[in-house]
């Protein structure tokens, strides 16, 4: 981990009611991803982990994480040495179930 120059926890509050905790998860999942493409476009690389350590009494008291939190991911940050070839995209029309009345 140290030669990773920046690290970013994403923390959210656990909301006891199941549909706003699954909302807010979603939302975190989906800000997680915009800030991934958002870094790409000025060439800097995320990498979004959700490691078993993150899960350690240990590494949650010692990064600040309260009870009643929870840790969505440890994002790893910087500039990659080698940018990886695109792959084939599958089309979205190969992926979608489009159901007519």
């Amino acid at each position: 981990m140290e030669r990773i120059p920046a690290h970013l926890l994403v923390v959210m509050n656990e909301d006891p009611r199941q549909k706003e905790w699954e909302e807010d998860f979603a939302a975190m999942s989906a800000l997680i991803q915009n800030f991934q493409l958002a870094a790409w476009e000025q060439g800097i690389g995320v990498i979004w982990k959700t490691n078993q350590y993150i899960y350690s009494p240990n590494f949650r008291t010692h990064v600040g994480v309260k009870p009643g939190e929870k840790i969505v991911g440890l994002l790893h940050i910087g500039f990659p040495y080698a940018i990886p070839i695109a792959k084939q995209r599958t089309a979205a029309e190969e992926k979608l179930t489009v159901i007519k009345d």
